[in-house]
């Protein structure tokens, strides 16, 4: 698979959004909340991602772009071992990973807790795979 972040692989339908906000379930790994869901959705890729830093936090354009930025380089070069487990599933897993601090973090900082939470999302993902796995057998 190669590391690219294409633009079909990032959440923008309405629909899909507000579902995943409205009904996703989430998780806090400081900097960042990361809400998903399963949805139905034609899509190429097993994971669409939606990636946002609060106007509140940061009110430069430029200061939410760079950390848009590094949470989407970290994303790209992390994203295999999430794609492996969700591609197994016949749906689109719906990602929003919110920004959480009030000051920028490194990008070290950034890229180590990307990791973490998609091999949290990756493990929970196998987990339920294999429960349905059972449950149709």
């Amino acid at each position: 698979m190669t590391s690219s972040f294409n633009k079909r692989e990032k959440l923008s339908s309405t629909k899909a959004t507000e579902f995943l906000f409205n009904n996703g379930n989430s998780f806090t790994e400081f900097p960042f909340r990361i809400i998903h869901s399963l949805y139905e959705i034609e899509s190429e890729y097993p994971v669409q991602v939606l990636i946002t830093v609060p106007k509140k936090r940061f009110n430069k354009a430029v200061d939410r772009n760079r950390i848009k930025r590094q949470i989407s380089a970290a994303y790209r070069l992390s994203k295999s071992e999430l794609y492996k487990n969700i591609s197994k599933l016949n749906q689109t897993l719906t990602i929003a990973i919110v920004y959480t601090s009030s000051k920028q973090e490194s990008y070290d900082k950034i890229c180590s807790k990307i990791i973490l939470s998609l091999q949290r999302l990756a493990k929970a993902y196998e987990q339920k795979n294999e429960l349905d796995f059972d449950t149709n057998n």
